[in-house]
């Protein structure tokens, strides 16, 4: 008999951590559940973690391949799984006891293709937590949508996780394997968002549950995906934008123009995000300005600044202004400058 979960895991590297992933799915009070775990080809300690684990619980199945990125693990978990629905969990995250047991009682009462619930960050800094925050989807205990309206109101629940993780969701394996639905593994940044928006289409009811079940860690010196920047870091972050807006076009029909603003704030967010690290990252002095104007020339930016100009004082404040400003006149140098010292 197929279980009711396939909880996919992606590992590499992640030697410090899995074993406290492990153990928080293995003690789930909702025992009818498979665990895919897809070595990327980790050449740390982490096969041995997980082959004693293994060792003490069938229901652990490993799979072993050479390293080609979270993408293709987890579609070979999904290539793999059994179950009726499919859960994700990266290896340096946990899941609360009551996660899969909430999760799966929502989806088969309600015969929802997604079901979601709130989910906990944590930032740790050298090893210490040093911020804890708690993110609710709604404000009521349960709440069941239509999938015409969970994609019509999409940038609006965009913050609660619902777009860029794929993480402590539950999709429905038959209408993924249905529509052909796996990541795109030619990209290792905003794979989930495309996931996701290759899926909302598919989905005619969403069971959203009003508790943090799922707990997000971010180290800040673990050179991980989320802390490095490369050269084309922010070119994929364009191409992750055109996709968003793409979708609202498609669906949002309330309120286009908020979806675009909220994606056109975004996008500047992040091309902060992306001229920071180029900044403090070990590099000369030259590449790092040719890296600099190759994101302050984007078209794409340029027009989202152009957008947000008039507003974003009020919500972002008066640094951000100035930001904003120095980015559309492209003034490279007194960037670099600010974002060094600062």
């Amino acid at each position: 008999m197929k279980p009711g979960i396939s909880i996919v895991v992606p590992a590499y590297n992640c030697e410090k951590y899995i074993a406290a992933c492990l153990e928080s799915i293995m003690v789930q009070t909702f025992g009818d559940y498979e665990v895919l775990v897809v070595d990327d080809g980790s050449t740390d300690h982490t096969e041995d973690i997980l082959d004693e684990f293994a060792k003490t619980d069938r229901r652990i199945r490993l799979f072993r391949q050479e390293n080609a990125g979270p993408s293709a693990a987890r579609n070979t978990g999904i290539r793999n799984a059994a179950g009726e629905y499919i859960m994700f969990c990266d290896a340096d995250d946990t899941i609360t006891p009551h996660t899969c047991e909430a999760l799966y009682s929502e989806a088969e009462k309600t015969s929802a293709q997604l079901a979601l619930a709130g989910h906990m960050t944590e930032i740790i800094q050298d090893g210490e937590s040093v911020c804890l925050k708690e993110y609710y989807p709604l404000c009521c205990d349960t709440c069941i949508i239509s999938g015409e309206e969970l994609r019509n109101q999409i940038s609006k629940r965009f913050e609660y996780g619902i777009a860029h993780s794929v993480c402590g969701k539950l999709f429905r394996r038959e209408c993924l394997e249905k529509n052909h639905i796996l990541f795109d593994e030619t990209i290792d940044i905003g794979e989930d968002l495309l996931f996701n928006l290759s899926y909302l289409p598919y989905v005619e009811r969403c069971s959203w549950i009003n508790r943090c079940l799922y707990h997000y860690y971010y180290r800040t010196a673990s050179g991980s995906l989320a802390t490095r920047v490369q050269k084309d870091t922010f070119c994929k972050k364009v191409r992750l934008y055109h996709e968003a807006i793409r979708f609202f076009e498609t669906y949002h029909t309330d309120d286009l123009g908020s979806a675009c603003h909220m994606m056109n704030r975004r996008l500047f967010l992040e091309a902060k995000e992306c001229i920071r690290g180029t900044v403090k990252q070990n590099d000369s002095f030259r590449n790092v300005i040719r890296q600099l104007k190759r994101i302050l020339e984007n078209s794409t930016l340029q027009a989202a600044l152009t957008e947000i100009q008039s507003s974003i004082g009020k919500e972002l404040g008066f640094k951000n202004v100035l930001i904003c400003r120095m980015m559309q006149k492209r003034l490279v140098n007194c960037v670099y400058l600010l974002f060094y010292l600062f």
